[in-house]
């Protein structure tokens, strides 16, 4: 993968890390006149460890260093027709004197806990910083709306390693990328909407240390063509169908995928409403299954979705959703939601959700450790297989409101996943990313069988379980001051695998996996207090 494999990172973990201790934190939010507002946010946490056993040894391995997080926001009215804005971001780890382990293979390096192997005494840990612009306009008719934004990241220090949904590209001092957005759309008003919108983010965009990024190296075109009707028919309030196309693409110009789908929602007169899309996707590849930049192929497929849902004044308000993907080949992949929201009483509220997924029959990548190619230099065999994967869920949630300005809040999910890979076949591929190669279904037909040893076993499987729980106290004790008390049980999902070597069945699901353990258990205290002049 380019860099050395850590000791800490490949030894298995005794204890998860705890959510990190928050050693204090402001924030202020309000308005600086009548046209600007301001939100500011610092946190200060501290250090996070992890207990690992390496060779029947254990010690505390670093997660974390005590960090510093910074956001600003700053915002200006444009009167009613929009606005412009600033944001800006930084993360500052305080590493300090941090002792690593020494990297076996060269003696003058530490292993850092990323996996990357660095010179003795350097940092193993990065600074970030992005800024951004954006804006929206809207016609003072409310029907036509422009919005962009802009952005840009930058690192500072650390080692170079992949990024956390690697598609070959590396992170390291000094790398910096832009990325945005800009959206034109008739939204609004009889009959015809339209809408058109690009966004791209280059190959070192990097913002998840402070903020949530999907992925980078990636441009996306999307438009729309819909036709509304406003006016009550016999059946039906109004009603919307559109036609939406998108086209995503890597800046090599990958094909990561287009979309075609027709679609149409009706809101009928006893105040449901149905939803229902027919999609068509080509075939297209995922330059991020493998980690090293070499893309899989993934079949094209035909797909469908109905959502229904009933009346929302009612004491139960129920809805009903289902994604159906045909492949061909038996491939397919289902999913069904359902939601109950039931006003029990004038002042609680119970909301449950059921999921249910399945997917089976498709070439997914195992995460198998490649096995050495002796016949060609520099690649190794990446093994593959066609994956079931299956998974069931569940969340509740509750409100119960004592005053307005008392109220109590639970939530809980728990949680159920696993596959089976079957017809395991290997493929050489290039060992250091970027690879850039691509690896087709036709390939991977045609490719080598992988036999696990001993015969039989299920290495690449996988099992995921856990139950997280949540209860917020609220109490806004005076106007616009509020004091939160906070329980969070959060689990590890993924269960421990079996020894290596072990025969066991396929993988599947199994209420048993909920007691493999490793949760954690956090209180939190919150309070805000609102002044004004």
């Amino acid at each position: 993968m380019g860099t050395s494999t850590s000791q800490q990172e490949t030894a298995p973990l005794v204890s998860v890390p705890l959510p990190a201790t928050i050693y204090g934190a402001g924030k202020l939010v309000g308005r600086l006149g009548p046209d600007w507002t301001i939100g500011a946010l610092t946190a200060v946490t501290a250090a996070n460890t992890a207990t690992v056993d390496m060779n029947g040894v254990r010690f505390n391995a670093l997660a974390a260093p005590s960090t510093l997080f910074n956001v600003l926001r700053l915002k200006r009215d444009l009167g009613g027709a929009g606005h412009v804005g600033l944001i800006g971001t930084g993360t500052t780890p305080f590493e300090g004197s941090q002792t690593y382990l020494a990297d076996p293979a060269n003696p003058a390096n530490q292993i850092c806990p990323s996996g990357a192997s660095t010179p003795l005494g350097d940092h193993c840990f990065h600074s970030a910083y992005v800024g951004g612009l954006d804006a929206r306009w809207r016609s003072p008719s409310a029907e036509y709306v422009v919005a962009g934004a802009f952005i840009e990241s930058y690192i500072r220090g650390g080692p170079t390693v992949p990024l956390p949904e690697p598609d070959g590209t590396l992170i390291g001092p000094g790398a910096r990328a832009p990325g945005g957005w800009l959206r034109v759309a008739k939204e609004g008003g009889k009959h015809l909407l339209f809408s058109a919108e690009y966004t791209g983010a280059g190959r070192q965009l990097q913002y998840n240390d402070v903020g949530f990024m999907p992925r980078q190296n990636v441009q996306t075109l999307k438009a729309s063509l819909g036709w509304r009707t406003l006016d009550p028919g016999t059946f039906t309030f109004d009603t919307t169908s559109a036609l939406e196309v998108s086209d995503n693409r890597n800046l090599s110009g990958l094909d990561l995928g287009q979309l075609y789908e027709l679609n149409t929602r009706l809101r009928l007169r006893n105040f449901s409403s149905v939803f229902l899309a027919l999609d068509v996707a080509p075939a297209r590849f995922d330059d991020r299954e493998v980690g090293t930049g070499a893309a899989l192929e993934r079949a094209g497929y035909l797909g469908a979705r109905l959502e229904l849902a009933s009346d929302p004044r009612r004491q139960l308000f129920a809805t009903l959703a289902n994604q159906t993907q045909v492949i061909g080949g038996g491939i397919y992949a289902t999913a069904v939601q359902a939601s109950f929201i039931i006003h029990a009483l004038r002042q609680m509220d119970i909301e449950l959700l059921p999921q249910v997924t399945w997917a089976n029959g498709e070439y997914r990548y195992t995460h198998l450790t490649p096995v050495t190619d002796p016949m060609t230099a520099g690649d190794d065999d990446y093994v593959f297989g066609k994956l079931t994967a299956k998974s069931v869920s569940a969340t509740l949630r509750a409100t119960y409101t004592f005053t307005p300005q008392l109220t109590l809040q639970a939530y809980g999910q728990a949680f159920l996943a696993s596959g089976h890979y079957g017809e395991l076949k290997q493929q050489a591929l290039p060992t250091t990313p970027p690879s850039g190669t691509t690896v087709t279904l036709r390939t991977l037909d045609g490719a080598t069988a992988f036999t696990p040893t001993p015969a039989g076993s299920n290495p690449a499987d996988f099992q995921d379980a856990a139950i997280n729980v949540n209860v917020v106290f609220r109490w806004e004790y005076r106007l616009g001051s509020t004091l939160y008390l906070v329980y969070t049980h959060s689990q590890i999902p993924t269960v421990p695998g079996v020894p290596t070597g072990t025969v066991m069945p396929p993988a599947t699901l199994s209420t048993q996996a909920f007691g493999h353990g490793e949760s954690s258990d956090v209180f939190l205290l919150k309070f805000s207090y609102w002044w004004a002049s």
